[in-house]
């Protein structure tokens, strides 16, 4: 009995960690008519609460644009929006977002006509305004709200001036200011002095980060420095760290600080491949000029380890435009790991801005780092704040774009949740030192609808010997705020001239749709004509053609291995254009391929099941590689009929009257037989018990025209050839 316990409990255990992995998505929030992006986030009770900007473009004025004020979101655990609350001023601007006992705290810079002004507000969980503080009281005309904590009943503002001066304010819960300090002892009068962050450390005390310019022999350089103070605004210590260029300063390239659980800290920031000569000598000249440095500080301020983070270079790219990798955020983990999170830019990949994770052991030992896509929004996705959920994992919340959108509504609020493995599927590779691309919707190789695939795939008429070869792939085009891409053909075996074929695909999740008119799209109305979420038994009905009712049987799913290794579903399906869906015939008429499609052409699904066109896949190949072809096929691209493999059979006489006589190739194995007027309409089917010939009669019941007769091979192959019937 012992034993059988211990068993329910492993199973308990793997259930939960297979629910765990579900709470994972990317979620793309468009809450304003304009571009908005996400900047602070907290989540407190399985809600989530994000602060977001918006900026409005007017497109009848030219040059003319206005901010919208900033806002807060509310959202529950299925990322519904449940509530939000905007600020009526477009000069009041976020800085700070804070959950403390179940009070919400907003820290605003507030910049109403040059007159500048610290603003606290203080809301309830369901964002309802309970307080408001404001501090004007400044030395400085210009002084800008940067962080803000809360420690027992005290308030700890930070900033910094127009003038370089930094200022540290304690209040107590009422706004009346306690102490004030400036660490003017600590910093050089000359230096023009910038606050990033300000944090409490596990200790009961607070650290924070700053830098300035230099202008001695190390001209063009930032010195980063470190001050640890007590609750009382006292200095305990202050640390600079080594000079790092300026062009990692500025926007998002800005130093970052976390707490540890054994009093010390981790800093990160920018670093130059010179640089790194006197740390890692092996990265020079295989890695990009530009890097990040993430060091561990223990409680006295003295470094205890540091990696740097590094991209390759790109063959055939000059010194300006290497990859540069930003730290927009660092956070310590339940388990005293360190998480950082920011942003891969190079505009010559796609997309050229990407958001990414990476996770350190305590020691300074990276466990994995990857580099999120998500296909539907791929213009760019940047990360801008992290937190940790109760369940470890990792939330984010920042900005995203599509491609070739409205260019005042095309950026949106992107919040990303993915496991403590930086999984948004569970499964994701997960070695140390990884550098792993990840898409933030599904898995990039089972994705059918993505722009790095081609398919190759040849064509033939059954009423002529013609042959033509084509190549499909796709580009994106935006339709109705959601992704659509568009199908473009090249009938050149170069790839080059590709043409519009009107047709646009959809995907999302296992499911893909189309949309076959684009040049009068009314009602943007999709037909489905993948579904790699079904199983053996499902039925599948196309709705390609609303007169008539074509239905697919999953005879078979197993899955496959290609050629890249990667493993991907199979369906086997047959196919009958009766609405009764019970009786199927044509065992293995055609195979979808999860990411690839079916097997006799990326679009043949949305035709009928047996028509004059005969389509077949030659080959398929992701982002350069094949990893797909055809065994019945020789090579990619054919050119004429005789490069085309396939079983014939000889249908005498031909025109025919009453019946003819079928002759079939040597090694025949089959089973059916099948004839189908031009149209696709099935007519007359029975068995073949002759592996060498057999006669068909009854064709007296046929009018005058063109017929299609398919043979169908025991194991699914299908031949087709056709025939005249005279009167």
């Amino acid at each position: 009995m012992k034993n059988i316990k211990n068993i329910i409990v492993l199973v308990l255990i793997i259930n939960s960690l297979s629910l765990l992995s579900q709470t994972t998505f990317s979620k793309v929030i468009d809450f304003t008519n304009g571009n908005e992006g996400g900047f602070n986030l907290e989540i407190n009770n399985d809600y989530y609460y994000l602060t977001a900007a918006s900026v409005i473009f007017d497109t009848t004025d030219t040059g003319i644009t206005y901010t919208k004020p900033d806002y807060v979101l509310k959202l529950d655990a299925n990322t519904n929006i449940i509530g939000n609350y905007f600020f009526n001023n477009p000069l009041h601007k976020i800085a700070k977002i804070l959950f403390n006992s179940d009070t919400l705290y907003l820290f605003v810079q507030d910049e109403t006509n040059s007159v500048f002004k610290w603003r606290l507000y203080k809301f309830s969980p369901d964002l309802d305004s309970l307080d408001l503080l404001v501090y004007d009281n400044f030395e400085d005309d210009k002084t800008y709200s940067t962080t803000f904590q809360v420690k027992d009943d005290y308030f700890y503002y930070g900033s910094y001036s127009y003038n370089g001066r930094m200022l540290f304010i304690k209040s107590d819960k009422n706004g009346n200011v306690i102490k004030k300090e400036t660490f003017s002892d600590y910093t050089d009068p000359a230096g023009k002095y910038l606050l990033r962050d300000l944090t409490q450390t596990s200790d009961s005390n607070f650290v924070f980060v700053h830098w300035h310019k230099l202008d001695s022999i190390y001209s063009g350089f930032y010195q980063i420095g470190v001050i640890k103070f007590d609750d009382n605004l006292n200095v305990i210590w202050s640390k600079e760290l080594p000079p790092i260029p300026s062009y990692f300063l500025g926007g998002s390239k800005l130093p970052n600080l976390t707490s540890t659980m054994d009093g010390g800290m981790v800093v990160s920031s920018g670093i130059d491949l010179n640089d790194s000569i006197r740390y890692h000598s092996d990265k020079y000249g295989e890695f990009s000029e530009y890097g990040v440095v993430i060091q561990k500080l223990d409680k006295d301020g003295n470094i205890v380890w540091r990696d740097l983070s590094y991209n390759k270079k790109l063959p055939g790219y000059w010194f300006g435009i290497s990859p540069i990798e930003n730290v927009n955020k660092l956070i310590t983990a339940q388990n005293s790991d360190i998480i950082a999170a920011g942003i891969y830019d190079h505009n010559f990949y796609e997309p050229g801005t990407k958001g990414w994770i990476c996770r350190y052991s305590p020691d300074g030992k990276m466990k994995w780092k990857h580099y999120y896509v998500d296909p539907k929004y791929s213009g760019f996705g940047i990360i801008r704040d992290m937190v940790e959920a109760e369940n470890g994992d990792i939330v984010c919340v920042g900005g995203i774009k599509q491609e070739n959108g409205e260019f005042n509504n095309n950026r949106f609020t992107w919040l990303l949740r993915v496991d403590s493995n930086g999984c948004v599927t569970p499964g994701c590779e997960c070695v140390p030192d990884s550098n792993t691309r990840v898409w933030a919707t599904t898995e990039a190789g089972k994705l059918l609808v993505n722009t790095p695939n081609v398919w190759y795939q040849s064509a033939t008429s059954m009423t002529s010997p013609d042959i033509s070869s084509t190549r499909y792939k796709l580009s994106y085009y935006l339709i109705k705020n959601n992704f659509a891409f568009g199908v473009l053909r090249s009938d050149e075996e170069t790839g080059e001239n590709w043409d519009t074929t009107g047709i646009l695909l959809r995907q999302i999740g296992g499911k893909v749709w189309i949309y076959e008119d684009n040049d009068d799209p009314p009602d943007y109305d999709y037909k489905l004509i993948y579904d790699f979420s079904l199983v053996e038994g499902d039925t599948f009905r196309s709705e390609i053609f609303e007169d008539d009712d074509f239905f697919l049987l999953v005879e078979e799913a197993d899955t496959i291995t290609l050629s890249d290794g990667s493993k991907r579903k199979r369906l086997m399906l047959s196919c009958n254009n009766e609405s009764d869906t019970v009786n199927f015939s044509g065992y293995g008429l055609r195979t979808w391929i999860e990411g690839i499609g079916d097997t006799r052409g990326l679009l043949s699904v949305a035709g009928s099941c047996m028509t004059d066109q005969n389509t077949s896949l030659l080959c398929f190949h992701q982002k350069g590689d094949l990893i797909w072809d055809n065994p019945d096929s020789e090579g990619c691209w054919l050119s004429g009929i005789k490069e085309i493999v396939e079983n014939k059979f000889k249908i005498s006489p031909n025109p025919a009257q009453n019946k003819i006589t079928v002759q079939l190739w040597e090694g025949a194995e089959v089973d059916s037989w099948e004839i189908y007027d031009i149209t696709g309409q099935k007519l007359i089917t029975g068995k073949i018990d002759n592996p060498y010939e057999f006669e068909i009669s009854g064709l007296d019941k046929l009018q005058t025209g063109v017929y299609l007769l398919k043979i169908v091979g025991k194991k699914g192959r299908v031949s087709v050839g056709k025939f005249v019937v005279e009167r």
